[in-house]
């Protein structure tokens, strides 16, 4: 019996020893990617980033906004994205990634954001920067003697700094990571997750976004663009208003809505500001709108505040499917087609103008998962990346908003105004790796996709019990980190509280190790 005893003293000790090295593993492997926020950064800039380093959430990384002080950080133009931590919260990340913004200056004069871009800097794995936030990193003094790029019109400014500047979309210098602008948000994070991961996950991440970049316009780089495309350039950064009237870009926000889907299109449609045009946020009730995953934006009208719009956008999302049978939203989207010139969307988004009876007949587009579901609306699925129907432009999944967009701006203003703002956002994709739809996928891969997609075009149904009757202890997936907020595909009960997924897969990694996603 005491042998016994000393047997089972000693196969607890080393289970306790296993179960300690178990967690104190994950608290070494745990790694933070910091997007850093700031007064007027570039939404894009951020969201793209952000959007796709989602891809290194497999890689056990998190997703941390930072900034001076913690809330709302307004950008560049109306909207704001939420900064759950201070520089105090966040004293080291393995990933630094710093977006551009329009008043650089002021940052520059911000000690305590300099010092906190320095401190983190010093100690990561990788430091990235798009547009003006390379010359804030510059500014520190750690890119003296390296290459690096931004917007054509920071390139003195960098030189003066020690930085051998280099015109293209994105490159690496050791650590260090830097992009022209937009595109390069997308594509310098998919270029590092294929060098800190591997490529197949770059792969799949790309093909998650639907990133396939198809520009209707080409301006070249800054040094390569026409004279009259670089004037008026700098006329759209002046921000004048002007007496004439406004026209209303609208674009509509619902619970469950992608970030990507919008920022993308609002990034482009901002330059219009001084051509009159304003853009207005509209969701069911006006306020904070949660997206599918971590940040929200804001919405200053509702259905109510607004009747016409000379365009009407609506993104995709994980919710789209869910709203279509809701009478109330659906009379005032046809009230407002009935006062457009185009009636817009992106991803998932032309499945509510389907809805709405406006697709019947015509050629449109969407997410490559729910193009083949447009015939239930009496649509033809082009698989293009933009399709034009009469005044119905339809768009391809989340990163095709841009391409959306600048073809919008294109047939209202010109192909000089949309080249001048492709310009002035350093649109000028160019991906690590062709991947980004299904025909140039791997085939594992799309139904891999296609799976974790599959509770997103479930349709609310009155003849079932709903979803959401389950209360959630969480409207997070501890997973993916996607809110579910009631609209799960998936629930299980642990340690006595009820957590919801966003598919059946999520929910198989979470039974395997629940307490690494729920630390």
């Amino acid at each position: 019996m005491k042998k016994l005893k000393i047997i089972l003293l000693a196969v607890g000790i080393v289970i306790a020893i296993g179960v300690g090295s178990f967690y104190a593993y994950y608290r070494v492997t745990e790694k933070t990617i910091a997007i850093l926020l700031y007064d007027n950064f570039t939404m894009l800039e951020a969201v793209g980033a952000y959007q796709t380093a989602s891809g290194l959430m497999l890689r056990n990384y998190t997703i941390k906004f930072v900034a001076k002080q913690k809330g709302r950080v307004n950008s560049s133009y109306m909207q704001s994205l939420q900064a759950d931590y201070d520089f105090a919260d966040v004293t080291h990340a393995d990933i630094l990634i710093i977006p551009g913004g329009e008043k650089t200056e002021d940052i520059l004069r911000d000690q305590a954001t300099m010092k906190w871009i320095k401190t983190i800097d010093q100690q990561s794995d990788y430091t990235l920067t798009l547009g003006s936030g390379t010359v804030l990193l510059a500014s520190t003094g750690v890119l003296q003697g390296k290459k690096a790029t931004a917007n054509g019109y920071d390139k003195e400014r960098l030189e003066k700094l020690g930085v051998t500047y280099v015109s293209t979309d994105y490159l690496h210098d050791g650590k260090y990571y830097s992009g022209m602008g937009a595109s390069a948000s997308i594509d310098m994070v998919l270029g590092l997750i294929r060098d800190i991961a591997d490529a197949d996950l770059s792969k799949t991440t790309q093909l998650f976004i639907a990133y396939d970049p198809q520009a209707p316009v080409h301006a070249g780089f800054y040094e390569q663009a026409d004279s009259s495309v670089k004037t008026l350039t700098g006329r759209l950064g002046e921000r004048k208003t002007t007496d004439i009237p406004k026209k209303t870009i609208a674009m509509y926000l619902y619970p469950g809505f992608t970030m990507l889907d919008v920022t993308g299109p609002y990034q482009v449609f901002r330059e219009l500001e001084s051509l009159g045009y304003e853009m207005k946020f509209i969701a069911r009730e006006k306020g904070i709108v949660k997206s599918d995953f971590i940040q929200s934006l804001e919405t200053p009208y509702a259905l109510s505040d607004v009747a016409a719009a000379d365009v009407f956008f609506v993104p995709g999302g994980s919710t789209t499917f869910k709203i279509l049978d809701d009478t109330v939203l659906m009379k005032w989207v046809r009230q407002m087609d009935a006062t457009t010139r185009f009636t817009t969307s992106v991803c998932t988004g032309s499945v509510l103008l389907g809805e709405a009876g406006f697709l019947k007949g015509r050629r449109a587009t969407s997410h490559w998962y729910v193009g083949p579901m447009l015939d239930q609306f009496g649509a033809t699925y082009s698989g293009e990346r933009y399709t034009r129907d009469g005044k119905y432009i339809t768009g391809a999944g989340v990163s095709a908003g841009i391409d959306l967009a600048l073809f919008v701006v294109k047939e209202l203003e010109g192909e000089t105004v949309a080249k001048a703002i492709q310009l002035r956002i350093g649109y000028h994709p160019n991906p690590p790796f062709d991947a980004g739809t299904p025909a140039k996928s791997d085939k594992k891969t799309v139904e891999l996709l296609s799976k974790m997609l599959s509770g997103a075009t479930l349709r609310s149904s009155p003849k079932k019990p709903a979803a959401a009757a389950v209360v959630l202890d969480s409207d997070v997936d501890p997973v993916c980190h996607m809110n579910v907020g009631g609209e799960h595909a998936d629930t299980t009960r642990y340690n006595g509280k009820v957590y919801g997924f966003c598919s059946a897969i999520c929910k198989e990694s979470f039974l395997k190790n629940p307490e690494k996603f729920l630390k």
